[in-house]
């Protein structure tokens, strides 16, 4: 299980991006819930970059760490935009 955190992340950000930068309205909170989302998802995959075993899970934990990071980078876009 250890070795699939990458795999589990990587959809996490997905998930968060379709949640968050789509125009499907959830609940109210939605963009801090994908901030905290995204922000944990960025966390998580950093960490498991130096923790990978194999080249391919190394590939996929920076992906993730590509797409977690893009909600926590439209939510500070959106708070400098509103003022």
């Amino acid at each position: 299980m250890a070795k699939y955190v990458s795999v589990l992340v990587l959809l996490l950000g997905v998930g968060v991006n379709i949640i968050l930068l789509s125009n499907i309205y959830i609940f109210e909170w939605q963009t801090l819930f994908g901030l905290f989302l995204g922000g944990f998802g960025a966390i998580a995959s950093i960490i498991n970059i130096n923790n990978c075993s194999s080249s391919l899970f190394r590939i996929i934990s920076i992906v993730a760490a590509i797409i977690n990071i893009f909600p926590v980078i439209y939510f500070i876009i959106l708070f400098f935009s509103i003022g």
